[in-house]
């Protein structure tokens, strides 16, 4: 009786195994790949097919994310491939993929420095709006003018050339704070009589005059290498960024502020070249902070370069030379735009140009 049972357990799950096999082979959209596959490798049983015919591929559905901001960028494109990746990074890392395998419509729409990537794919053929193209066309063409005019921006090393129409760079301007720090965020300096800092320069013991001689000769050759340095920058490449030795040309990475001119003033005073240090300081008033050839300020080196070279050469000259605090304080207003971001954490390349 109980062997009985048994059976008739397994002879029922057997039923209902085979009618949910039935079944699901009989389910026209089980396989989702179909839709991916080329034409002449359709799947066999299918609905209305004739025996010995090929069936086109399904359409692939339409993926349409949600736009953001006004401006757009319609290009068009033919892909033979099974997958084509549409990539897009901003502010937020954002990125995606789509897959096609015909003709593809990609738009882009973008706020600010967040783009999102908006593609679909179809079977039929794309015609676009002529007037639609023409403006933007027009609008490509007028950033190529901008950028072969101006420069472009985003590289670490990007040359500051000059206007090509002989037309002044443009003049930076104190802008609107747009993320502004509370009153009550503000940390007051500490005031009263600073502490007593040990000394951390080494204490050498009493030289002896063999010893001595056998130094200065050392501090002079390495003095006369660095005149050689300073007199072939200064004949070649004032004002500019840097001297290319064996050419005798220059060039413009940092902004064309005149990097070698700032980052040799401490030096020129360490070196006991104080001749050399007042016709520097002379020549620093003469840089203009407000302006370059350059769309964006590369942070990191216009700190460590120019601002940090300014400031140690005020305090190295024992605070001799305002001109020194003043060209600091004019630059340090055009790098505090780079920190007005939600965190306060600043932008690496300072897009400054209005």
């Amino acid at each position: 009786m109980l062997r009985a049972r048994r059976y008739r357990v397994f002879l029922l799950i057997a039923a209902l195994s085979a009618l949910t096999f039935y079944h699901l082979k009989n389910v026209r959209d089980w396989d989702t790949s179909a839709a991916f596959r080329p034409e002449g490798l359709t799947k066999a049983g299918g609905e209305g097919q004739e025996k010995g015919k090929t069936t086109p591929p399904k359409e692939a559905p339409q993926i349409i994310p949600p736009q953001i901001g006004n401006k757009q960028e319609t290009t068009t494109s033919t892909t033979l491939s099974r997958a084509s990746s549409t990539t897009a990074t901003g502010f937020g890392g954002l990125s995606s993929s789509t897959s096609s395998l015909s003709t593809s419509s990609t738009t882009t729409s973008t706020l600010e420095d967040v783009t999102v990537p908006k593609t679909t794919s179809s079977a039929s053929k794309v015609t676009a709006d002529p007037a639609k193209t023409n403006d933007e066309k027009a609008e490509g063409v007028k950033e190529d003018e901008q950028n072969a005019e101006f420069g472009q921006k985003g590289r670490g090393r990007l040359e500051a050339n000059p206007s090509r129409s002989g037309l002044p760079w443009p003049t930076w301007a104190q802008q609107k704070e747009h993320f502004p720090v509370p009153t009550e965020s503000f940390i007051t300096l500490p005031s009263g009589k600073p502490k007593t800092i040990p000394q951390i320069q080494f204490s050498f013991p009493e030289e002896s005059d063999a010893e001595k001689v056998d130094r200065e000769h050392k501090l002079e050759a390495i003095r006369q290498a660095f005149e050689h340095a300073w007199s072939g920058y200064k004949a070649n490449a004032m004002f500019h960024d840097e001297l290319t030795p064996v050419s005798g040309e220059y060039k413009d990475p940092f902004n064309g502020w005149g990097a070698t001119l700032v980052d040799t003033l401490d030096t020129l005073w360490i070196m006991g070249l104080k001749d050399e240090f007042e016709k520097a300081a002379q020549w620093v008033k003469k840089i203009n902070f407000t302006t370059s050839g350059r769309k964006d300020i590369p942070l990191f080196e216009t700190v460590i370069r120019y601002l940090g070279g300014l400031i140690a050469a005020y305090d190295i000259s024992n605070a001799k030379y305002p001109v020194f605090l003043d060209k600091a304080v004019e630059l340090a207003d055009v790098l505090m735009g780079s920190f007005d971001t939600p965190n306060r954490m600043p932008v690496t390349f300072y897009y400054w140009a209005p």
